[in-house]
């Protein structure tokens, strides 16, 4: 076990020291501790943006450059030199932070009481969980319900149908219905359904788009995609709270990629590059919040993927907390086939199918009630190659708050990937499952281990079970890369070549001359890549190594004015609602090695007051004018909930702490 120091609140890691060189290192800090602590009592110790540091914690332990091996003096991901993707999710020194908590299960509150019958003709009712449950229904009836024609926050309820008491059939253009069930006047069980329906005009133009595709591109396969997304994971902490699926998809032949590396702060920037191959700086050069996504359509890669003739469906478990719609527009007229949105935002706001959790719709978890639906497009489409979709999935309600509810829905995903295997729905297909990033909030994510699990999400591929074995070549390739350090960039590449299929000749492909859009995981990646070269920020670049070295007071209180500075500026638009926030605390600073000649680099965590917030930041230094600066994003690493509802710009509410709250 790795000994650890305590920075204020903040816990870091540091490499494990031969027994010969402890008490040596003791004494010798002993002594700084000392030397420190008597410059500090004749230093000045209040501070606000005009003058100096409050309070200062600095760490002066400077061997902490990595937890794991001897210091190195640039960002490469050279071999093993990349030591910042861990391996131990249960190290003694974080396992305080975590629990298991049990499956959720959702209570018998206004039941499910309808199914739709093999074809979808029919909704019926299932009398024999009626008797079981020890309920009484009289009869039953049911509301179509679509999206609204131009809004991702609209929907339409069609009016009830008239009341039946077995079964009713269902007009072949209904996807989406609500449905209730009462004992006399009274509503005992609320449904909410989905049948993914065939349509005929639909296929025909698709298989004719197919066949085009076919005969201009000549592809060796066509496989369909399966993107499954769960929010706010990491390698590790999935395989801390979801041991279960982890070994299922093992078992159905998933391999792990061990370095995936985010490039952003939150989802947003770090599933375009998957999607598009774009980052947010470059997306935002032809696009708003103000625009809807119609405007960039054509970027996506399930708008490529149609285009070749592949149906095309999206989950998004929220009405407003994902990457398209916080603070954002949706789409207006949406082009994917099937568009799981009219039952997420009215079962939402349905207090009889809530009430117990906004996890639960009435009796079913949503996790299950929303991936029945990947069931139904895998089974109506899996059996050719010549039907091939495209679907994304994302979910973000169970995980995003809180670090050990991913425990809570293990069994439930284990169950999906399982009748996703019992049906053989992975014959054609190829399955990514994913994390955006790790956990963003809390105690865990406030210590050096919770900073680098925050930048490595998990990440599985699974080919379907004949795929290896035919292209020995990329896959091998493949398999070598899954320990290299990687991005969403090479991600979207890899996804790219699967739309496009060329077989084992892309093994020994050249590397294509821009690398901006990654390279493909069908290829080897070089052994020594540098984060700018794979697109990775210094903020969020594991291989990245520290020290305390030379951390003078003098130094600390340079780089906190100018963090708490920019943190300030960050809601200077604001300024009528937001109170500006002043340092409270130093809560560690350290020392980026890098190859620059022109400037030093720093990864600093501050404290501020009003409101109680935690920022950490990179920030750099220049040699020649002494002149700090933040670099890219500043992070709020604690929970805000409730302090910034006075404003409305999601970019700044993390900076501000609303006026009438004082």
């Amino acid at each position: 076990m790795a000994p650890t120091i305590k920075n204020g609140d903040q816990r870091k890691e540091v490499a494990t020291m031969p027994a010969q060189h402890r008490r040596k290192k003791i004494l010798l800090t002993l002594m700084a501790w000392i030397i420190v602590t008597l410059l500090i009592i004749g230093y000045r110790n209040q501070t606000n943006l005009n003058g100096v540091v409050k309070h200062v914690m600095v760490n002066l332990d400077s061997r902490i450059h990595t937890q794991y091996g001897e210091v190195r003096r640039d960002l490469t991901t050279e071999g093993d030199g990349c030591r910042g993707f861990t391996d131990d999710p249960m190290d003694p020194a974080i396992v305080k932070y975590f629990q298991k908590k049990p499956t959720m299960k959702c209570k018998n509150t206004s039941p499910n009481f309808l199914y739709f019958t093999e074809g979808g003709d029919y909704l019926k009712i299932n009398r024999e969980k009626i008797k079981s449950l020890k309920f009484k229904v009289d009869y039953c009836k049911y509301a179509v319900l679509r999206r609204h024609p131009s809004s991702d926050f609209q929907f339409e309820t069609l009016a009830l149908s008239k009341s039946f008491t077995e079964s009713i059939s269902v007009p072949s253009d209904v996807n989406h219905i609500w449905g209730q069930c009462y004992q006399g006047p009274k509503v005992v069980g609320t449904s909410y359904l989905s049948f993914l329906r065939k349509n005929s005009t639909l296929e025909n133009i698709l298989s004719e788009d197919y066949d085009k595709h076919v005969k201009k591109e000549s592809p060796k396969e066509t496989l369909s995609v399966l993107i499954i997304g769960i929010d706010g994971t990491s390698k590790l902490n999935f395989a801390r709270q979801m041991p279960k699926t982890k070994s299922f998809v093992l078992k159905m032949g998933g391999i792990e990629i061990y370095k995936v590396n985010k490039v952003g702060l939150n989802t947003f920037p770090n599933v375009m590059p998957m999607l598009t191959g774009y980052s947010e700086e470059q997306v935002r050069k032809n696009w708003t919040d103000k625009d809807h996504f119609d405007k960039i359509d054509h970027l996506f890669l399930w708008e490529e993927a149609r285009k070749k003739g592949y149906r095309t469906s999206m989950i998004l478990d929220s009405n407003k907390i994902t990457s398209f719609h916080y603070m954002k527009q949706g789409w207006s007229r949406p082009k994917f086939h099937y568009y799981y949105r009219p039952v997420v935002l009215k079962s939402l706001n349905d207090k009889n199918v809530r009430s117990y959790s906004r996890n639960c719709i009435g009796d079913t978890h949503e996790v299950t009630h929303y991936y029945d639906y990947w069931l139904q497009l895998t089974k109506a489409f899996n059996n050719s190659q010549k039907t091939p979709y495209f679907g994304y999935s994302f979910c973000a309600h169970v995980t995003h708050d809180d670090i050990n509810m991913a425990s809570t829905i293990d069994e439930i995903y284990l169950d999906v990937f399982k009748k996703l295997f019992a049906q053989n729905s992975l014959n054609n297909t190829l399955v990514l499952f994913f994390s955006d990033h790790g956990c963003r909030y809390g105690k865990f994510r406030s210590t050096f281990k919770g900073m680098l699990e925050d930048s490595n999400p998990f990440m599985f591929f699974i080919f379907p079970p004949w795929f290896e074995a035919k292209y020995p070549k990329i896959m091998s390739n493949f398999r070598k890369n899954q320990h290299r350090v990687m991005t969403n960039f090479d991600i979207h590449a890899t996804l790219k070549d699967i739309l496009n299929f060329q077989g084992d000749e892309m093994a020994s492909r050249p590397p294509p001359a821009n690398k901006t859009h990654g390279l493909s995981l069908f290829q080897e990646l070089p052994k020594r890549r540098t984060c700018e070269e794979a697109w990775i920020p210094i903020k969020y670049c594991n291989c990245r190594n520290f020290t305390t070295a030379g951390i003078t007071p003098n130094v600390t209180e340079q780089v906190s004015k100018q963090f708490v500075k920019e943190v300030v500026e960050k809601s200077n638009k604001s300024r009528a609602q937001c109170a500006a926030l002043t340092l409270n605390s130093t809560v560690s600073l350290m020392a980026i090695f890098t190859t620059s000649q022109t400037e030093d680099f720093y990864q600093a965590t501050i404290h501020t007051s009003p409101g109680d917030a935690v920022y950490e930041a990179t920030l750099k230094k220049s040699k020649k004018t002494q002149i700090v600066s933040v670099v890219g994003d500043i992070a709020r690493t604690n929970m805000y909930r409730g302090q910034a509802d006075c404003i409305t710009d999601a970019r700044v509410q993390p900076y501000c702490y609303c006026k009438n709250l004082l």
